[in-house]
């Protein structure tokens, strides 16, 4: 009996390892942007976009001490993924500033 169902379970989850996770996957692209805070409530932070632009942001994944401390106007790398229509990102993580000091000579 014991057997039976550790092999069910083993099916199961190797079914819902190769359908489940490349659902998941399909659509988001992984991005870095870069640009300054425009505002933040509860999980949602609004970016605003080096190049111009603003960007929804889902911080729900990302640890609180990552973005407590951010303000208005501070300058952030936002690491994450797109939603599948390219209209928000869900982010992994928040660094307080900028990837454009690091570039410019």
């Amino acid at each position: 009996m014991n057997r039976v169902i550790t092999a069910f379970l083993a099916i199961g989850t190797l079914a819902f390892t190769l359908v489940g996770a490349p659902l998941h996957a399909a659509g988001q692209t992984y991005v870095e942007l870069d640009g300054r805070v425009q505002w933040i409530a509860g999980q949602k932070l609004m970016l605003l976009l080096n190049g111009g632009g603003g960007v929804d942001v889902d911080i729900t994944q990302v640890p609180l001490d990552q973005y407590r401390m951010l303000t208005q106007g501070d300058p952030v790398v936002v690491v994450g993924t797109t939603s599948r229509d390219n209209r928000r990102v869900f982010a992994s993580a928040v660094i307080r500033g900028s990837r454009s000091r690091e570039q410019s000579p």
